[in-house]
């Protein structure tokens, strides 16, 4: 336990490192409108905050445990509120990493681009969290503006479907229009229907100049959800 500990501690220094190196030309262009700078920071003092916590709860159930009298119902409540904050602190780890690779990612970036897509399974069955980053590094105050469109393709009874991010959220009805200058997120929460078997995730960028061509990039489903981003085409 003591080096998994270690192992998210140097995980998240060296995610600070990478933030804190960018050189102050390329912080420039991103710092106006990266709003998820503040996630990042809010991000690190949640992790010490929970590493913290884990180490008083670890010391208390160590001495309920050497207690004769200790109901064994209370070490196991503690136990379970300890594998929740591991979990918690194994997502802060993931969220750490995410940023990173953005930061790392857009060094030799210019122009409008999708800079990152991540999905992550949570907890309720086909239900999913997608993360998706833009960027747009340029040397005016250029804004970019336009409408995102994410669809979800696969198998459904062994034929081709296809769901739009906005058919499937789970709760009301994304806004999937863009207007920014350096740096976005869009992040939303999606359901699977049963027996739909995901395949890939096709983003399509159309900006509001009709003479500006779609950005179109298509995902393998299982890369993405596991971290390994990869452009396969369209």
């Amino acid at each position: 336990m003591q080096w998994a500990l270690a192992v998210i501690v140097l995980s998240m220094l060296s995610a600070m490192v990478v933030w804190f190196s960018l050189d102050r030309s390329h912080w420039a262009l991103i710092r106006n409108n990266i709003n998820d700078g503040l996630d990042f920071q809010k991000t690190v003092m949640e992790k010490r905050e929970l590493e913290e916590s884990n180490k008083k709860l670890k010391e208390q159930i160590l001495v309920l445990e050497q207690s004769a009298t200790v109901d064994r119902e209370t070490i196991a409540l503690m136990q379970a509120e300890d594998r929740m904050i591991q979990e918690e602190l194994y997502q802060l780890k993931r969220e750490l990493e995410f940023y990173q690779g953005v930061m790392d990612a857009t060094k030799d970036i210019t122009g409008l681009n999708i800079q990152r897509v991540h999905i992550d399974s949570l907890t309720t069955p086909r239900t999913y969290r997608i993360k998706v980053v833009l960027t747009h590094l340029a040397k005016d105050v250029t804004v970019a503006k336009g409408v995102l469109n994410i669809s979800v393709e696969g198998l459904l009874d062994a034929k081709i479907k296809r769901y739009d991010i906005q058919d499937i959220a789970e709760e009301g009805t994304p806004d999937l229009s863009y207007n920014f200058r350096n740096y976005l997120r869009f992040q939303n929460v999606f359901v699977l229907p049963d027996g739909f078997e995901p395949r890939k995730v096709v983003i399509r960028l159309q900006a509001n100049d009709s003479k500006i061509s779609p950005i179109i990039n298509s995902y393998d489903w299982q890369a993405i959800l596991s971290g390994e981003q990869q452009n396969v085409g369209t």
